[in-house]
């Protein structure tokens, strides 16, 4: 058993971070390129497994032409959508279109530039099965969703409330989260199953009746988590009458606060256990070469505890605290990750192909779409 360890510390990042931010002011961010490839270096350097840590090989001219590009992207979108929202909305569709091809190239750049052992990650995904997993299925989901909820407010309730609340309910517990696990599944088989380290594959064998069991938990954890805030607060109410030194006006006040606070954190147990639970299981069914298997040890309390305190501390510190809590974070999900199998056997090799891809990267941070398995 191989585990995961990180040397990064607080006080050394900070000096990287601050300098990031204050050269990347004074450029007006053209040293954003440079940061960013200083924060992966850092944070990929300091990983450490078996003996060997991570390597990031990005150049920053690479990272800043692509940045460029997504500037001026973002910036032409931004004016049509002041100008001309009808062709604002045009532009987004077309970038909508071409979201598979830039997860594909996105992909491919990233894994090129992460390297364990002087040996190179890499993605062979095809666009044609990327459009299937990452545009056609979540459409179908979509469509799917809209139509039921469609047919039952149209004709289900004029017949039978009863019926068409029984049917929206199955919909809202069943149906969703059944059509997210179908997607889930699949984008995330693709990807895995188009990663290798070298010339070894990575293999997968997710199952649609995992995640949606994970998912329908998660979403039957939020619902409790609603339920009780609302009793909660009708418990309040009646108990705020009796109390004689307290206004109305901050009575209300107050609930509303405490109703507030109390859904943030409940959302955010609701998301850290969704989280845990679809990192451990897409870990315990992905293997490297058939032989290495990696393993998450993550648990909902603990996660959450960090993630909490973390937030705590940016906000206490007016977001000075921001490096210290990413070393913590990333502390935490290397002493939760391991590693089963011999390492010394998987006999890996370099594969050399195109480096380009730094523009769809960037676009993809641009637009603030979410790439990745876990």
């Amino acid at each position: 058993m191989h585990q995961f360890k990180f040397h990064g510390k607080g006080k050394e990042y900070f000096g990287i971070w601050i300098v990031n931010i204050l050269l990347s002011i004074i450029t007006l961010g053209i040293y954003s390129a440079w940061a960013k490839v200083r924060t992966n270096k850092y944070f990929y350097g300091n990983t450490e497994l078996s003996g060997s840590r991570f390597d990031y090989l990005a150049q920053p001219k690479q990272i800043l032409i692509g940045r460029i590009i997504a500037v001026i992207a973002v910036s032409i979108w931004a004016a049509l959508n002041a100008f001309s929202p009808k062709i604002a909305i045009v532009v987004m569709l077309a970038f909508f279109l071409i979201y598979p091809v830039l997860v594909v190239r996105n992909l491919r750049f990233d894994m090129k530039m992460t390297q364990f052992r002087n040996v190179r990650f890499n993605f062979t995904g095809s666009y044609k099965s990327a459009y299937i997993v990452m545009l056609l299925k979540p459409l179908a989901a979509y469509i799917a969703i809209g139509v039921t909820f469609a047919v039952t407010l149209i004709y289900i309730m004029p017949l039978s409330k009863t019926l068409g609340v029984i049917f929206l309910l199955a919909m809202f517990f069943i149906a969703s989260p059944f059509l997210l696990a179908w997607v889930m599944t699949a984008m995330n088989q693709y990807i895995i199953d188009n990663t290798g380290y070298g010339n070894l594959p990575f293999t997968t064998n997710l199952k649609t009746a995992e995640i949606f069991k994970i998912s329908s938990k998660s979403i039957i954890l939020t619902t409790l988590i609603f339920v009780a805030i609302a009793v909660v607060l009708v418990l309040l109410n009646v108990s705020m009458d009796s109390i004689s030194n307290l206004s109305k006006e901050s009575g209300i006040s107050a609930t509303f606060v405490f109703a507030y606070l109390a859904m943030i954190l409940g959302m955010m147990l609701s998301q850290v256990y969704f989280t845990v639970r679809i990192r451990k299981y897409i870990l315990s069914a992905t293997k490297l070469d058939n032989q290495v298997q990696p393993i998450s040890t993550m648990t909902v309390i603990p996660y959450l505890t960090l993630l909490l305190t973390n937030l705590l501390l940016i906000v206490c510190t007016l977001g000075l605290a921001r490096p210290f809590t990413m070393i913590r974070h990333a502390h935490y999900i290397a002493s939760v990750t391991q590693v089963d199998g011999d390492l010394s056997l998987t006999n890996a090799t370099d594969q050399i192909t195109n480096e380009s891809g730094a523009i769809a990267d960037e676009l993809s941070q641009a637009f603030d779409l979410g790439i990745g398995v876990i």
